[in-house]
């Protein structure tokens, strides 16, 4: 005391220890559950990741019980971060629910004595989106037996290498399916090697807590190569005729493109038709003559594998028109030629006939006829007269002052088979 006389006093000493810090193993690093470093770890969102775990050097510190605090950092740091709520154990369990991203752990390790501190080191958790797939393997697929289908899927996110494995369904279904033998890939070609509709899907496995993705279903439709049949049924007309020629398809898929075909004796020199490509054909400028031709028609389907069809040969026969006698002049009721007469308005007129001498080289014997009347003196462009369908005709005069011009058209029930008089 500085007061005047006093003597200094002297305490009794007090100790005061000073330990090291507390040391962690492995140089700090956090652990797994087997005792190895896991500086970082990747897993799929709601994955269950590993606990990291705090090793602490045994008796190192004061000696006495450690307390844990883990913390969360946005940032590889040890300084900044966010104190876990609870989490105060050696181990500890992120969470992978909430958060997609990178987030970095650490844990500050201490003891109740001042200073008695030691901090881990960090350890990263990579949270991955879910997987998903972005490309769906085509929806539908139709093709002829043995036509190439090949199913793809495209799939982002997860973790690690995916794992595909293909699956065969009877039904538009994603469950139940039959495992498909070494379809293993991101894409799978079906057999197509007989007609019928299945239906494909694929699973998607990863690593790192991903749960699996399942595809769409695909549906694939194999179809019977085309048959081509022509489905006409007139095979006989004259010169100057023509007819219809269709044909009917089964099977095959896509888009069809005809070509018709004729020959007459050898069906070795063939001429493709110009411009008949439909799947209707009229018969045109190639029956001018007097014989047989044989048709058919070529048909392509653009769907994967489907062959060319050739239809059946339908042969059409062109036969000699009919002919009338007396080189096409009528006739009065003797069978002479009656090519013209004069009446008075009201007077009964001369019936005229026409005569045919041979029908059409078909065989038929049926004739058709109808009158004309005209104003000009020519057997085109005449008015077809109601009810004038026999082989004769007896003109009107009672209310025609003038010239009239008649004239017949005989046909026969097959195309082109017509003759017409004078």
């Amino acid at each position: 005391y500085d007061g005047l006389g006093c003597s200094p006093l002297e305490s009794a000493s007090y100790i005061v220890t000073v330990k090291d810090v507390p040391t962690l193993d492995n140089g700090g690093d956090l652990l797994d559950s087997t005792g190895s470093t896991l500086l970082s770890q990747e897993i799929c969102e709601n994955g269950i990741p590993q606990s990291l775990l705090v090793d602490v050097t045994e008796n190192s510190g004061t000696g006495t019980a450690f307390s844990y605090q883990w913390y969360s950092n946005t940032t590889d740091s040890t300084v900044g971060g966010t104190p876990i709520s609870g989490a105060n154990a050696s181990t500890y369990t992120p969470a992978t629910s909430t958060v997609v991203g990178v987030t970095y752990y650490y844990v500050e390790v201490s003891q109740s004595e001042s200073g008695c501190v030691v901090v881990s080191n960090t350890s990263s958790v990579i949270v991955t989106t879910l997987p998903s797939i972005t490309d769906q393997p085509t929806p539908l697929t139709e093709v002829c037996v043995d036509g190439v289908v090949e199913l793809s899927v495209v799939v982002a996110d997860g973790v690690g290498t995916p794992t595909y494995q293909w699956f065969e369904n009877t039904t538009a279904t994603s469950i139940g399916g039959t495992e498909i033998t070494g379809a293993i890939n991101a894409t799978y070609t079906p057999d197509t090697s007989a007609s019928g509709i299945k239906y494909y899907y694929v699973e998607i496995s990863y690593a790192g807590g991903c749960s699996p993705v399942i595809s769409a279903v695909s549906t694939v439709t194999v179809v019977d190569d085309p048959v081509a049949l022509i489905s006409s049924t007139d095979s006989r007309l004259c010169v100057g005729g023509s007819i219809d020629l269709s044909v009917t398809t089964t099977g095959g898929t896509g888009t069809p493109i005809y070509q018709w075909y004729y020959y007459t004796s050898n069906p070795s020199n063939v001429t493709a038709i110009p411009g008949a490509t439909g799947s209707i054909y009229q018969t045109g400028a190639e029956l001018s003559v007097e014989g047989t031709y044989n048709y058919y028609v070529e048909v392509t389907y653009d769907g994967s594998g489907c062959d060319l069809a050739r239809s059946n040969d339908l042969e059409v026969t062109v036969d000699s028109n009919p002919t009338l006698d007396n080189d096409g002049d009528l006739l009065d009721s003797t069978g002479s030629k009656l090519l013209f007469q004069e009446v008075c308005q009201g007077a009964t007129p001369e019936t005229l006939y026409v005569e045919v001498v041979s029908p059409s080289a078909s065989g038929n014997t049926v004739f058709i006829y109808q009158w004309y009347s005209n104003t000009t003196n020519s057997n085109t462009g005449g008015t077809p007269i109601s009810g004038a369908n026999a082989s004769t005709y007896t003109p009107a005069t009672s209310t025609v002052v003038g010239v009239t011009y008649y004239y017949v058209e005989v046909s026969q029930s097959e195309s082109g088979c017509v003759v017409v008089s004078n």
